[in-house]
């Protein structure tokens, strides 16, 4: 699931600074295990925040 996450976050990185996107939408690591919860990431600097994983969706 790593290579899923760092490939999105890459992605999203790439959109963003190009300004190709204004918003990217993905999941965030949630406060309840087995959880994870929306994001909205609207700056390059904050993809690290998003993950991926078989509990998203």
């Amino acid at each position: 699931m790593l290579k899923y996450t760092e490939k999105i976050r890459e992605t999203a990185k790439r959109l963003l600074a190009e300004e190709k996107v204004d918003v990217f939408i993905g999941y965030q690591k949630g406060t309840v295990p087995m959880m994870n919860e929306p994001l909205l990431v609207n700056h390059p600097d904050k993809v690290d925040l998003l993950y991926w994983d078989h509990f998203c969706g």
